[in-house]
């Protein structure tokens, strides 16, 4: 699984080469990329996502988890050495590959939560320091994961793009929901958005084009479709090695 998901990270790079990515060495690049592609694998394997059923503990496959946060550091960071590094900040001061925000530091669960020390010190490069950078960013998915009860449904897009609504969202922002009952399923935004009270069903989308969907939140939906594609080719070509 390491090695198909550096294949995808490194196909990624290369369609950017001509613009700040071709500062880098190639080979260092490389070298980087398979940091990044193992510390993703190892953080999934070490930190299951999951969330409570009742008494019954639902994780998420290896390879569900792996394409939700090699999905989540493209999106954020570029995978750009300068971000990687810790050099560069974010506009709001989100630091390393996840762009982490200083609110993860008052998620409430100490299970999840990142203390204002470790957010500090993220960024890096090698194999160790990526490694910190992965595991902290998929506590934050993990936590979100965990108190939106989240499932991982064959990659049904929806799924993953809550978790990408959530990604940012303070603590105790009011968790999306998806309701089953609604056939293909329907997303109902929460309290505070822009779109409160607007369900989101494949069936508007299909007679009223795309603008009902992207009341789910354009962004999120673009990221879940590019991580449906790493999924499917983890699983197709990664296996759990």
């Amino acid at each position: 699984m390491i090695e198909a998901l550096y294949a995808i990270l490194l196909g990624y790079h290369t369609l950017k080469m001509g613009s700040s990515y071709a500062l880098e060495d190639r080979e260092s690049q490389k070298a980087r990329l398979h940091d990044i592609a193992a510390s993703v694998v190892e953080s999934c394997r070490a930190h299951p996502l999951w969330f409570m059923v009742g008494k019954k503990r639902v994780e998420w496959p290896l390879a569900g988890c792996s394409a939700e946060l090699a999905t989540a550091l493209k999106w954020e960071s570029g995978l750009l050495v300068e971000i990687h590094s810790g050099a560069r900040l974010g506009p709001a001061g989100e630091r390393g590959l996840p762009q982490l925000h200083r609110g993860v530091t008052r998620i409430p669960d100490p299970r999840w939560r990142i203390t204002a020390e470790e957010w500090r010190s993220i960024g890096g490069l090698g194999l160790e320091a990526t490694r910190i950078q992965t595991d902290l960013a998929v506590r934050v998915l993990g936590w979100h994961v965990y108190r939106c009860q989240i499932a991982f449904k064959g990659a049904e897009i929806m799924h993953l793009a809550r978790l990408f609504v959530e990604y940012h969202h303070p603590s105790g922002w009011p968790c999306t929901s998806y309701d089953e009952k609604y056939g293909s399923g329907a997303v109902i935004l929460p309290k505070g958005s822009n779109w409160v009270g607007l369900l989101v069903s494949r069936k508007n989308q299909e007679t009223a084009g795309h603008g009902l969907r992207l009341g789910l939140d354009r962004m999120s939906l673009r990221r879940a479709d590019d991580c449906q594609r790493i999924y499917w080719n983890l699983s197709t070509h990664g296996k759990d090695s």
